[in-house]
């Protein structure tokens, strides 16, 4: 299991996008993968602080630095494999987002 850090720069139009929207989001986020969205058990989180926003990444394969776009800074990647064995748990995830549709309402 990974753990990554990327700092994205909200200044960019495609990250304000992303961070906009949570498919754009998923979409940016599984494009830093070689492997498919299931293979890779993505979990992710961002966070700002102090006018910085990065992003966190928990996966089970690691990011191809490769794919990142611009508005996206490697900040570092650490395996934690070893780690949660010693602790006796290993959490899985999947990055899914649940589709939405916009549904006029009455007398709009």
């Amino acid at each position: 299991m990974y753990l990554t850090r990327i700092d994205l720069r909200p200044q960019v139009r495609a990250i304000q996008r992303a961070m906009g929207d949570c498919q754009q989001m998923r979409r940016l986020v599984s494009g830093l993968f070689q492997s498919g969205r299931k293979e890779s058990e993505i979990l992710y989180r961002l966070r700002a602080d102090r006018g910085m926003t990065a992003q966190y990444l928990y996966s089970t394969t690691p990011v191809d630095q490769s794919a990142l776009t611009a508005g996206m800074a490697f900040a570092g990647e650490r395996d934690l494999t070893d780690w949660l064995k010693e602790l006796g748990q290993i959490w899985r995830g999947d990055l899914l987002t649940a589709p939405t549709k916009k549904v006029a309402a009455e007398g709009h």
